[in-house]
């Protein structure tokens, strides 16, 4: 390991500690304790880690209401002049050494030193990974309700794959699901255990550093990090993950809320053979693994607002993923 990355990885534990006390699963003061999680006692800005196709378009949209709805202003933030939503992936081959630069240097020009957080400015998403939380300041981090949502690993690959062909991505174009996603360096490096590598912090590529898809570490560092969230929800139930954030934000649970932004592609999707699905599976051990773990936070979420859980099949949004159909 480099020694900038040594660095980077001591900062990041340093900043957890002055956040977090007490040890694996301990919590900070500022988080309350009749929740599963940590969900801020105060809070003055929510942040979605969006993972791309779980979900998370629904719920920004719904969030966009939320937000202004618990803080009588603001709304998303608007950054995307400075950084954009996407980040380009690490792969295990390196990049190039300036890959995301734009990214990491809005970092620590604006969110380290706070200034992104504008009074108008309460919500932020983007499809990076958890190095946009790691770069908070304390006193932001301890005020912020962190969101994330997962998804039925094959399910998010099925979705992912008919996406890139939507916005006719040559590779996924050409190829099969299989092909793309198991074969081909590109569809290995944007799909391989997504979900663990955003949440582990490993996913968008930093000085072009090469990165392992299928480090038990990565597990780890993901699941450690599932308890700093507030809001660990679901796709499949994604109408009770808005209820759940509802109850975070202090906005009721009387009702649950309506889906603004449901869309069902899936419906143009070609039958996936189940043999296709457990080979994305295989492939993608880490995140099942995670999705198991999100399972059962979800239902401790949900039993918290005395509303049940489900049984937690690992496979909750069905093999198409034609529950969400995003």
């Amino acid at each position: 390991m480099s020694r900038p990355r040594i660095l980077f990885v001591l900062f990041s534990i340093l900043l957890q500690f002055s956040c977090w006390k007490g040890g694996e699963g301990a919590r900070g003061d500022f988080c309350r304790p009749e929740l599963p999680g940590c969900c801020p006692k105060v809070v003055d800005h929510v942040l979605l880690l969006h993972i791309e196709k779980t979900g998370g378009t629904s719920l920004r949209t719904f969030l966009q209401t939320a937000v202004k709805r618990r803080f009588q202003q603001g709304a998303i933030c608007n950054y995307l002049r400075h950084m954009p939503y996407q980040c380009l992936p690490s792969s295990e081959g390196g990049g190039n050494t300036s890959c995301n630069a734009r990214n990491f240097r809005y970092y620590e020009e604006a969110i380290s030193t706070g200034s992104h957080f504008k009074r108008s400015c309460k919500l932020t998403s983007s499809h990076h990974d958890f190095r946009i939380i790691d770069a908070l300041p304390p006193h932001v981090r301890n005020t912020t309700l962190l969101i994330v949502n997962l998804r039925e690993p094959a399910s998010r690959a099925v979705s992912h794959f008919y996406m890139l062909r939507r916005h006719q991505d040559p590779g996924a174009v050409n190829s099969t699901i299989l092909d793309y996603f198991l074969g081909n360096p590109v569809g290995v490096s944007v799909s391989r255990n997504r979900m663990t590598r955003v949440l582990a912090g490993e996913f968008c590529c930093k000085d072009g550093a090469p990165v392992l898809y299928d480090k038990r570490e990565l597990l780890e560092l993901a699941l450690a990090r599932l308890d700093q969230f507030c809001v660990v929800g679901l796709t499949s139930r994604v109408q009770d993950t808005m209820l759940y954030v509802q109850h975070a934000l202090g906005l009721g649970t009387e009702r649950t809320p309506k889906n603004l932004h449901y869309h069902n592609n899936a419906k143009k999707y070609e039958p996936v053979d189940e043999l296709v699905l457990q080979r994305m599976r295989e492939a993608n051990v880490l995140d099942v693994e995670l999705f198991k773990e999100a399972e059962q936070r979800f239902n401790l979420q949900m039993k918290s607002i005395g509303r049940g859980g489900f049984g937690g099949t690992g496979n909750s949004d069905g093999p198409q993923g034609s529950q969400q159909g995003v």
